[in-house]
Protein backbone atom coordinates (compact mmCIF):
# COMPACT_ATOMS: atom_id res chain seq x y z
CA UNK A 1 0.00 0.00 0.00
CA UNK A 2 1.42 3.41 -1.01
CA UNK A 3 2.54 5.76 1.75
CA UNK A 4 2.85 8.77 -0.56
CA UNK A 5 -0.78 9.98 -0.30
CA UNK A 6 -1.02 10.99 -3.96
CA UNK A 7 -3.78 13.39 -5.06
CA UNK A 8 -4.56 15.77 -7.90
CA UNK A 9 -4.65 19.42 -6.85
CA UNK A 10 -7.55 21.50 -8.16
CA UNK A 11 -5.91 24.89 -8.54
CA UNK A 12 -8.42 27.22 -10.15
CA UNK A 13 -6.93 30.52 -8.98
CA UNK A 14 -3.39 31.89 -8.96
CA UNK A 15 -3.40 32.51 -5.20
CA UNK A 16 -4.36 28.85 -4.61
CA UNK A 17 -1.28 27.73 -6.55
CA UNK A 18 0.97 30.10 -4.61
CA UNK A 19 -0.47 28.84 -1.31
CA UNK A 20 0.17 25.20 -2.17
CA UNK A 21 3.74 25.96 -3.28
CA UNK A 22 4.43 27.87 -0.06
CA UNK A 23 3.06 24.99 2.03
CA UNK A 24 5.77 22.65 0.76
CA UNK A 25 8.50 25.20 1.37
CA UNK A 26 9.21 26.50 -2.12
CA UNK A 27 11.51 29.50 -2.24
CA UNK A 28 9.57 32.81 -2.73
CA UNK A 29 11.23 33.38 -6.11
CA UNK A 30 10.22 29.86 -7.13
CA UNK A 31 6.64 30.52 -6.06
CA UNK A 32 6.48 33.47 -8.44
CA UNK A 33 8.01 31.52 -11.31
CA UNK A 34 6.04 28.30 -10.87
CA UNK A 35 2.58 29.71 -10.08
CA UNK A 36 2.08 30.44 -13.76
CA UNK A 37 2.94 26.84 -14.64
CA UNK A 38 0.19 25.33 -12.48
CA UNK A 39 -2.71 26.82 -14.37
CA UNK A 40 -3.64 25.41 -17.76
CA UNK A 41 -5.89 27.20 -20.23
CA UNK A 42 -7.93 25.98 -23.19
CA UNK A 43 -8.67 29.16 -25.10
CA UNK A 44 -10.97 29.19 -28.12
CA UNK A 45 -10.27 31.88 -30.73
CA UNK A 46 -12.75 32.31 -33.57
CA UNK A 47 -12.28 33.19 -37.24
CA UNK A 48 -8.51 33.26 -37.68
CA UNK A 49 -7.20 33.61 -41.21
CA UNK A 50 -4.64 31.00 -42.23
CA UNK A 51 -1.64 33.28 -41.71
CA UNK A 52 -2.71 34.03 -38.14
CA UNK A 53 -3.50 30.39 -37.41
CA UNK A 54 -0.15 29.15 -38.69
CA UNK A 55 1.87 31.78 -36.85
CA UNK A 56 0.09 31.14 -33.55
CA UNK A 57 0.41 27.37 -33.89
CA UNK A 58 4.12 27.51 -34.74
CA UNK A 59 4.95 29.91 -31.94
CA UNK A 60 3.05 27.96 -29.28
CA UNK A 61 4.51 24.62 -30.42
CA UNK A 62 7.98 26.11 -29.96
CA UNK A 63 7.09 26.72 -26.30
CA UNK A 64 5.83 23.20 -25.64
CA UNK A 65 2.15 24.17 -25.89
CA UNK A 66 -0.29 23.22 -28.65
CA UNK A 67 -2.93 24.75 -30.89
CA UNK A 68 -5.77 22.83 -32.53
CA UNK A 69 -7.04 24.13 -35.89
CA UNK A 70 -9.19 22.86 -38.75
CA UNK A 71 -7.68 19.82 -40.48
CA UNK A 72 -7.69 21.64 -43.86
CA UNK A 73 -5.56 24.55 -42.70
CA UNK A 74 -2.45 22.62 -43.76
CA UNK A 75 -3.61 22.35 -47.40
CA UNK A 76 -5.32 25.77 -47.54
CA UNK A 77 -8.72 24.29 -48.41
CA UNK A 78 -10.37 26.63 -45.89
CA UNK A 79 -10.05 30.40 -45.67
CA UNK A 80 -10.62 30.71 -41.93
CA UNK A 81 -10.46 28.50 -38.88
CA UNK A 82 -11.34 28.54 -35.23
CA UNK A 83 -8.53 27.52 -32.91
CA UNK A 84 -8.12 26.12 -29.42
CA UNK A 85 -4.91 27.15 -27.68
CA UNK A 86 -3.80 24.67 -25.00
CA UNK A 87 -1.15 26.14 -22.74
CA UNK A 88 -0.09 27.00 -19.23
CA UNK A 89 -0.25 30.59 -18.09
CA UNK A 90 3.57 30.73 -18.22
CA UNK A 91 3.60 29.48 -21.83
CA UNK A 92 0.97 32.03 -22.81
CA UNK A 93 2.92 34.90 -21.31
CA UNK A 94 5.99 33.84 -23.30
CA UNK A 95 3.80 33.38 -26.38
CA UNK A 96 2.42 36.91 -26.15
CA UNK A 97 5.96 38.30 -26.42
CA UNK A 98 6.45 36.31 -29.63
CA UNK A 99 3.02 37.26 -31.02
CA UNK A 100 3.75 40.96 -30.59
CA UNK A 101 6.63 40.69 -33.04
CA UNK A 102 4.38 39.25 -35.77
CA UNK A 103 2.37 40.83 -38.64
CA UNK A 104 -1.15 40.13 -39.93
CA UNK A 105 -2.97 41.30 -36.78
CA UNK A 106 -1.31 38.71 -34.52
CA UNK A 107 -0.01 41.48 -32.24
CA UNK A 108 -3.57 42.73 -31.66
CA UNK A 109 -4.72 39.15 -31.05
CA UNK A 110 -2.16 38.86 -28.28
CA UNK A 111 -3.69 41.88 -26.56
CA UNK A 112 -7.19 40.41 -26.85
CA UNK A 113 -6.21 36.97 -25.56
CA UNK A 114 -4.24 38.44 -22.67
CA UNK A 115 -7.25 40.54 -21.68
CA UNK A 116 -9.38 37.38 -21.55
CA UNK A 117 -6.99 35.35 -19.40
CA UNK A 118 -6.84 38.17 -16.89
CA UNK A 119 -10.63 38.03 -16.57
CA UNK A 120 -10.25 35.73 -13.54
CA UNK A 121 -8.66 38.66 -11.72
CA UNK A 122 -11.12 41.13 -13.24
CA UNK A 123 -13.50 42.74 -10.78
CA UNK A 124 -16.90 43.70 -12.17
CA UNK A 125 -17.23 47.46 -11.67
CA UNK A 126 -19.79 48.67 -9.14
CA UNK A 127 -23.29 49.18 -10.53
CA UNK A 128 -25.16 52.34 -9.62
CA UNK A 129 -28.89 51.72 -9.86
CA UNK A 130 -31.18 54.45 -8.61
CA UNK A 131 -29.76 55.83 -5.37
CA UNK A 132 -27.83 52.66 -4.53
CA UNK A 133 -24.48 51.25 -5.62
CA UNK A 134 -23.83 47.50 -5.73
CA UNK A 135 -20.42 45.83 -5.74
CA UNK A 136 -20.76 42.57 -7.70
CA UNK A 137 -17.15 41.65 -6.95
CA UNK A 138 -17.96 41.63 -3.24
CA UNK A 139 -20.98 39.31 -3.25
CA UNK A 140 -23.77 37.84 -5.35
CA UNK A 141 -26.89 39.99 -5.36
CA UNK A 142 -30.54 38.98 -5.57
CA UNK A 143 -33.39 40.29 -7.72
CA UNK A 144 -36.86 39.45 -6.46
CA UNK A 145 -39.53 38.70 -9.09
CA UNK A 146 -42.86 40.49 -9.08
CA UNK A 147 -45.14 39.32 -11.90
CA UNK A 148 -48.25 41.49 -12.20
CA UNK A 149 -49.68 39.17 -14.82
CA UNK A 150 -52.62 36.75 -14.86
CA UNK A 151 -50.73 34.04 -16.75
CA UNK A 152 -47.08 33.75 -15.64
CA UNK A 153 -46.02 30.10 -15.40
CA UNK A 154 -45.43 30.00 -11.64
CA UNK A 155 -47.23 32.89 -9.94
CA UNK A 156 -49.69 34.17 -12.53
CA UNK A 157 -52.59 36.04 -10.98
CA UNK A 158 -51.12 36.17 -7.46
CA UNK A 159 -50.02 39.80 -7.40
CA UNK A 160 -52.28 41.60 -9.87
CA UNK A 161 -53.80 44.06 -7.41
CA UNK A 162 -51.61 46.79 -5.95
CA UNK A 163 -52.17 45.89 -2.29
CA UNK A 164 -51.08 42.27 -2.76
CA UNK A 165 -48.15 43.36 -4.93
CA UNK A 166 -46.90 45.81 -2.31
CA UNK A 167 -47.19 43.20 0.44
CA UNK A 168 -45.09 40.82 -1.63
CA UNK A 169 -42.50 43.51 -2.38
CA UNK A 170 -42.21 44.33 1.32
CA UNK A 171 -41.68 40.67 2.13
CA UNK A 172 -38.94 40.28 -0.50
CA UNK A 173 -37.18 43.43 0.72
CA UNK A 174 -37.31 42.22 4.32
CA UNK A 175 -35.85 38.89 3.20
CA UNK A 176 -32.91 40.70 1.59
CA UNK A 177 -33.79 41.40 -2.06
CA UNK A 178 -31.44 43.98 -3.59
CA UNK A 179 -33.68 44.69 -6.61
CA UNK A 180 -37.32 44.16 -7.53
CA UNK A 181 -38.05 43.11 -11.12
CA UNK A 182 -41.57 43.88 -12.34
CA UNK A 183 -43.07 42.03 -15.29
CA UNK A 184 -46.33 43.01 -16.96
CA UNK A 185 -46.25 40.46 -19.78
CA UNK A 186 -45.75 36.73 -19.44
CA UNK A 187 -42.83 35.41 -21.47
CA UNK A 188 -43.42 31.74 -20.72
CA UNK A 189 -43.21 29.33 -23.68
CA UNK A 190 -46.16 29.87 -26.01
CA UNK A 191 -47.13 33.23 -24.51
CA UNK A 192 -48.77 35.75 -26.83
CA UNK A 193 -47.72 39.42 -26.79
CA UNK A 194 -49.72 41.77 -24.55
CA UNK A 195 -50.99 45.03 -26.07
CA UNK A 196 -48.94 48.09 -25.09
CA UNK A 197 -51.73 49.79 -23.15
CA UNK A 198 -52.48 46.65 -21.15
CA UNK A 199 -48.85 46.22 -20.16
CA UNK A 200 -48.66 49.87 -19.12
CA UNK A 201 -51.86 49.51 -17.09
CA UNK A 202 -50.33 46.61 -15.20
CA UNK A 203 -46.87 47.96 -14.40
CA UNK A 204 -46.99 51.77 -14.09
CA UNK A 205 -49.26 52.02 -11.01
CA UNK A 206 -47.23 49.34 -9.22
CA UNK A 207 -43.93 51.10 -9.96
CA UNK A 208 -45.37 54.37 -8.70
CA UNK A 209 -46.52 52.84 -5.42
CA UNK A 210 -43.31 50.90 -4.84
CA UNK A 211 -41.23 54.05 -5.26
CA UNK A 212 -43.53 55.89 -2.86
CA UNK A 213 -43.27 53.25 -0.17
CA UNK A 214 -39.86 51.59 -0.47
CA UNK A 215 -36.22 52.50 -0.98
CA UNK A 216 -35.35 49.77 -3.45
CA UNK A 217 -34.16 49.82 -7.08
CA UNK A 218 -36.86 48.71 -9.50
CA UNK A 219 -36.19 46.86 -12.73
CA UNK A 220 -38.83 46.54 -15.46
CA UNK A 221 -38.99 43.33 -17.47
CA UNK A 222 -40.01 44.54 -20.93
CA UNK A 223 -38.82 44.53 -24.53
CA UNK A 224 -41.02 47.48 -25.55
CA UNK A 225 -39.33 50.89 -25.67
CA UNK A 226 -42.59 52.72 -24.91
CA UNK A 227 -43.13 50.67 -21.76
CA UNK A 228 -39.50 51.20 -20.74
CA UNK A 229 -39.76 54.98 -21.18
CA UNK A 230 -43.02 55.27 -19.25
CA UNK A 231 -41.66 53.00 -16.51
CA UNK A 232 -38.51 55.08 -16.16
CA UNK A 233 -40.62 58.23 -16.00
CA UNK A 234 -42.60 56.59 -13.19
CA UNK A 235 -39.42 55.95 -11.21
CA UNK A 236 -38.01 52.64 -12.47
CA UNK A 237 -34.22 52.35 -12.31
CA UNK A 238 -33.29 49.54 -14.72
CA UNK A 239 -34.52 47.75 -17.85
CA UNK A 240 -34.50 43.96 -18.17
CA UNK A 241 -34.94 43.12 -21.87
CA UNK A 242 -35.37 39.45 -22.84
CA UNK A 243 -34.43 40.30 -26.44
CA UNK A 244 -31.17 42.14 -25.66
CA UNK A 245 -32.87 45.23 -27.18
CA UNK A 246 -33.49 43.53 -30.54
CA UNK A 247 -37.28 43.24 -30.61
CA UNK A 248 -37.77 47.03 -30.49
CA UNK A 249 -35.19 49.16 -32.36
CA UNK A 250 -36.01 52.18 -30.17
CA UNK A 251 -34.96 50.45 -26.94
CA UNK A 252 -31.25 51.26 -27.30
CA UNK A 253 -31.93 54.99 -27.58
CA UNK A 254 -34.40 54.88 -24.68
CA UNK A 255 -31.87 53.23 -22.37
CA UNK A 256 -28.94 55.36 -23.56
CA UNK A 257 -30.85 58.62 -23.10
CA UNK A 258 -31.94 57.62 -19.59
CA UNK A 259 -28.43 56.50 -18.59
CA UNK A 260 -29.77 53.51 -16.66
CA UNK A 261 -28.50 49.94 -16.36
CA UNK A 262 -29.83 47.31 -18.75
CA UNK A 263 -29.89 43.51 -18.69
CA UNK A 264 -29.27 41.96 -22.11
CA UNK A 265 -30.67 38.44 -22.35
CA UNK A 266 -30.29 35.79 -25.03
CA UNK A 267 -33.42 34.32 -26.57
CA UNK A 268 -33.79 32.06 -29.61
CA UNK A 269 -36.98 33.03 -31.39
CA UNK A 270 -39.83 34.67 -29.48
CA UNK A 271 -41.74 33.52 -26.37
CA UNK A 272 -44.48 32.23 -28.65
CA UNK A 273 -42.22 29.85 -30.61
CA UNK A 274 -38.93 29.61 -28.69
CA UNK A 275 -39.48 26.08 -27.37
CA UNK A 276 -40.45 24.56 -30.72
CA UNK A 277 -37.42 22.30 -31.09
CA UNK A 278 -34.62 24.88 -30.68
CA UNK A 279 -31.32 23.71 -32.18
CA UNK A 280 -27.71 24.81 -31.70
CA UNK A 281 -24.46 23.59 -33.19
CA UNK A 282 -22.66 24.76 -30.05
CA UNK A 283 -24.99 26.34 -27.52
CA UNK A 284 -22.42 28.21 -25.42
CA UNK A 285 -20.52 29.54 -28.44
CA UNK A 286 -23.71 30.77 -30.14
CA UNK A 287 -25.01 32.47 -27.01
CA UNK A 288 -21.60 34.01 -26.32
CA UNK A 289 -21.45 35.43 -29.86
CA UNK A 290 -25.04 36.74 -29.60
CA UNK A 291 -24.32 38.51 -26.30
CA UNK A 292 -20.99 39.89 -27.52
CA UNK A 293 -22.77 41.44 -30.50
CA UNK A 294 -25.53 42.80 -28.26
CA UNK A 295 -22.97 44.37 -25.90
CA UNK A 296 -21.09 45.95 -28.82
CA UNK A 297 -24.34 47.37 -30.24
CA UNK A 298 -25.38 48.71 -26.83
CA UNK A 299 -22.06 50.45 -26.29
CA UNK A 300 -22.14 51.86 -29.84
CA UNK A 301 -25.59 53.31 -29.06
CA UNK A 302 -24.15 55.22 -26.10
CA UNK A 303 -24.95 52.87 -23.22
CA UNK A 304 -22.12 52.90 -20.69
CA UNK A 305 -20.16 49.65 -20.44
CA UNK A 306 -20.52 49.60 -16.64
CA UNK A 307 -24.32 49.72 -17.01
CA UNK A 308 -24.58 46.47 -19.00
CA UNK A 309 -25.46 43.11 -17.42
CA UNK A 310 -25.68 39.92 -19.48
CA UNK A 311 -28.01 36.95 -19.10
CA UNK A 312 -27.63 33.73 -21.16
CA UNK A 313 -31.41 33.20 -20.96
CA UNK A 314 -32.01 29.89 -19.23
CA UNK A 315 -35.21 28.35 -20.67
CA UNK A 316 -35.61 30.89 -23.46
CA UNK A 317 -35.26 28.77 -26.57
CA UNK A 318 -33.29 26.01 -24.82
CA UNK A 319 -33.88 22.35 -24.13
CA UNK A 320 -32.77 20.50 -20.99
CA UNK A 321 -29.28 19.73 -22.28
CA UNK A 322 -28.81 23.32 -23.43
CA UNK A 323 -29.69 24.69 -19.99
CA UNK A 324 -27.39 22.34 -18.11
CA UNK A 325 -24.53 23.02 -20.55
CA UNK A 326 -24.89 26.77 -19.98
CA UNK A 327 -24.77 26.40 -16.19
CA UNK A 328 -21.77 24.04 -16.33
CA UNK A 329 -19.85 26.46 -18.57
CA UNK A 330 -21.16 29.72 -17.13
CA UNK A 331 -17.65 30.92 -16.26
CA UNK A 332 -16.87 31.16 -19.98
CA UNK A 333 -19.17 34.19 -20.20
CA UNK A 334 -16.85 36.07 -17.83
CA UNK A 335 -14.71 36.77 -20.91
CA UNK A 336 -17.32 39.40 -21.86
CA UNK A 337 -16.27 41.31 -18.72
CA UNK A 338 -19.83 42.07 -17.65
CA UNK A 339 -21.85 41.16 -14.59
CA UNK A 340 -23.77 37.93 -15.25
CA UNK A 341 -27.40 37.45 -14.26
CA UNK A 342 -28.99 34.01 -14.08
CA UNK A 343 -32.69 33.21 -13.82
CA UNK A 344 -33.37 29.54 -13.10
CA UNK A 345 -36.13 29.99 -10.55
CA UNK A 346 -38.85 27.29 -10.86
CA UNK A 347 -38.17 26.80 -14.57
CA UNK A 348 -39.24 23.75 -16.54
CA UNK A 349 -35.79 22.17 -16.83
CA UNK A 350 -35.83 21.79 -13.03
CA UNK A 351 -39.15 20.01 -13.34
CA UNK A 352 -37.68 17.75 -16.01
CA UNK A 353 -34.82 16.78 -13.72
CA UNK A 354 -36.82 16.40 -10.49
CA UNK A 355 -40.35 15.59 -11.62
CA UNK A 356 -41.69 18.53 -9.56
CA UNK A 357 -44.33 20.93 -10.83
CA UNK A 358 -43.80 24.70 -10.86
CA UNK A 359 -45.07 25.15 -7.29
CA UNK A 360 -42.63 22.58 -5.89
CA UNK A 361 -39.28 23.49 -7.43
CA UNK A 362 -37.66 25.37 -4.56
CA UNK A 363 -35.03 22.74 -3.81
CA UNK A 364 -34.12 22.28 -7.46
CA UNK A 365 -33.96 26.05 -8.00
CA UNK A 366 -31.73 26.44 -4.96
CA UNK A 367 -29.34 23.75 -6.21
CA UNK A 368 -29.13 25.38 -9.64
CA UNK A 369 -28.52 28.78 -8.05
CA UNK A 370 -25.66 27.40 -5.97
CA UNK A 371 -24.02 26.02 -9.12
CA UNK A 372 -24.55 29.39 -10.82
CA UNK A 373 -22.84 31.29 -8.01
CA UNK A 374 -19.87 28.92 -7.90
CA UNK A 375 -19.50 29.20 -11.68
CA UNK A 376 -19.57 32.99 -11.76
CA UNK A 377 -23.09 34.45 -11.52
CA UNK A 378 -23.22 37.94 -10.03
CA UNK A 379 -26.99 38.41 -9.87
CA UNK A 380 -29.78 35.87 -9.36
CA UNK A 381 -33.37 36.56 -10.42
CA UNK A 382 -35.60 34.54 -8.09
CA UNK A 383 -39.06 33.97 -6.66
CA UNK A 384 -37.81 32.71 -3.29
CA UNK A 385 -35.56 35.40 -1.83
CA UNK A 386 -34.85 34.20 1.71
CA UNK A 387 -33.98 30.65 0.68
CA UNK A 388 -31.77 31.88 -2.16
CA UNK A 389 -29.80 34.20 0.12
CA UNK A 390 -29.14 31.33 2.53
CA UNK A 391 -27.88 29.23 -0.38
CA UNK A 392 -25.69 32.06 -1.68
CA UNK A 393 -23.88 32.27 1.66
CA UNK A 394 -22.97 28.58 1.42
CA UNK A 395 -21.99 28.84 -2.26
CA UNK A 396 -19.77 31.86 -1.68
CA UNK A 397 -17.99 30.13 1.19
CA UNK A 398 -17.12 27.30 -1.22
CA UNK A 399 -16.45 29.43 -4.30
Amino acid sequence: MSSHNIRILRLTEKNEAATELKKIGVDPAGVTIMSGKTRHYNIKVSHLDLRQANIIKQQMLSLGADVAVHRNVINSKVDYTDAIIMATEKQLQRGFKKFRLQPFGVKELADEIEAVITTDEFSTPPLTCGAKTFDFSEKTHVMGILNVTPDSFSDGGYFCDIRTALTHVERMINEGADFIDIGGESTKPGAKPVPLEEELKRVIPVITEIKKNFFVPVSVDTYKADVAKRALDAGADMINDISAMRFDPEMKKTVADAGVPVILMHIKGTPRDMQKNPKYDCVVTEIFDYLKEAVDEAEAAGIKSKNIIIDPGIGFGKLLDHNTEILKKLSEFKALRKAIMIGVSRKSFIGQLTGADATDRLNGSTAANVVSVINGANLLRVHDVKETIHAIKIAEALK
